[in-house]
């Protein structure tokens, strides 16, 4: 049975091909023995699945508009962008078959989001194909900015957190048991009865176990649980910037409103989303003045779209909403970080001195007897 594979040698060097083995198993094994470093191996005649992680989802559509705003057509374009892209190939294969470009987004499943094909869409009829992914890369490059900015200040906390967990549950779980015949009496100080009632075997993989099935309801049930963080004041605003900027992209792009409602609700990323996108059509199917789709939100956005509204400059104050609240989200989520780290290392350095007097006030107190 033929298997293709992509793998890297020992000096770095990419590889892919094919395979002759039984299974898939036999064909990573007889991989292996030659030195590689399997990537993937897959049967061959079954496509490897296209994946378009955020990032080069980003590269693809500005280097497109960057392209076609030079000259060159969306088929040129495509196929200089094909050569170190997968998706960009087989966006390509469908615009050689007479397929519309929003199509051919459609057909690469799990690579676009459903607001960008139907932007993508209306560009086409429109004319405006180049704005509308030019707009697209620009907010998603946003998005990404602000994505990254809160993971950089989160690493230095979680690295933190983790070097004192895992300090903690060395000395729990390795060094205390090695004192258990000396510190294991009644009379051993409280810190030390606790943890190494801790450290008992049926104990930890009591907790070990909570702790495995905490993790995979909240994978599981992850959806509803960023709905229920996205309620909260803070993330709230973050979704309603969302929802300005991708309103204003569509808008721009000549989008009706209620349709550019509906392909927002049918790609939004949490039920909190989802329910005020519901409850805007609703609105909208009603006949209210567009100031008052906005009134669940925060106060400022009401104002900018009734100015808005009243000025002809709808678009441009729905953006500048959105970066108003980014903006106060960056800086709130700032401040609570830098408030948070000194927070964290004092509670993670009152862990330590606990295990540590649990550790060795029985051995302290041996001495003083023997003295």
């Amino acid at each position: 049975m033929q298997f293709q594979y992509r793998a890297v040698s020992d000096r770095g060097e990419q590889r892919q091909g094919t395979v002759e083995a039984a299974d898939e198993q036999a064909a990573v094994a007889r991989l292996q023995k030659a030195g590689l470093v399997v990537w993937m191996v897959t049967p061959a005649g079954e496509p490897e699945p296209l994946r378009l992680p955020t990032r080069e989802r980003i590269e693809l559509i500005a280097s497109l508009g960057v392209m076609l705003q030079s000259g060159l057509t969306l088929a040129r374009a495509l196929g200089v962008l094909a050569e170190t892209s997968r998706v960009a190939a087989a966006l390509l294969e469908s615009i050689s078959r007479g397929e519309r470009f929003s199509v051919a987004m459609s057909k690469v499943e799990g690579c676009f989001p459903a607001s960008w094909i139907g932007l993508v869409r209306l560009g086409e009829d429109s004319g405006s194909l180049v704005l509308v992914l030019a707009r697209l890369a620009a907010a998603a490059e946003r998005a990404e900015q602000h994505r990254r900015q809160l993971v950089k200040s989160l690493v230095y906390p979680a690295f933190t957190l983790l070097g004192t967990l895992a300090t903690t549950g060395l000395m729990v779980f390795f060094l205390l048991p090695r004192f258990a015949a000396l510190v294991g009496n009644p009379a051993s100080p409280l810190p030390t009865r606790a943890l190494l009632w801790l450290a008992r075997p049926g104990v930890a993989t009591a907790l070990a176990w909570v702790l495995v099935v905490a993790a995979l309801i909240l994978y599981v049930r992850r959806r509803r649980v960023l709905g229920w963080v996205t309620r909260l004041g803070l993330w709230r605003k973050a979704a309603w910037a969302g929802l300005c900027r991708n309103l204003a992209l569509m808008l721009e792009a000549g989008m009706p409103l209620g349709q550019g409602l509906r392909l927002m609700r049918d790609s939004a990323p949490t039920s909190y989303e989802r329910l005020v996108l519901s409850d805007m059509l609703v609105r909208v199917a009603q006949g209210q003045e567009l100031p008052l789709l906005f009134g669940e939100g925060p106060p400022v956005l009401g104002h900018l779209v009734r100015a808005g509204v009243e000025s002809g400059r709808l678009v441009f104050l729905l953006g500048r909403g959105a970066d108003l609240l980014e903006d106060e989200v960056t800086g709130t989520l700032e401040t609570t970080l830098l408030l948070l780290e000194p927070l964290l290392i004092g509670l993670c350095g009152l862990l330590v001195a606990f295990v540590m007097m649990g550790a060795f006030l029985p051995a302290y107190r041996m001495l003083l007897e023997v003295a």
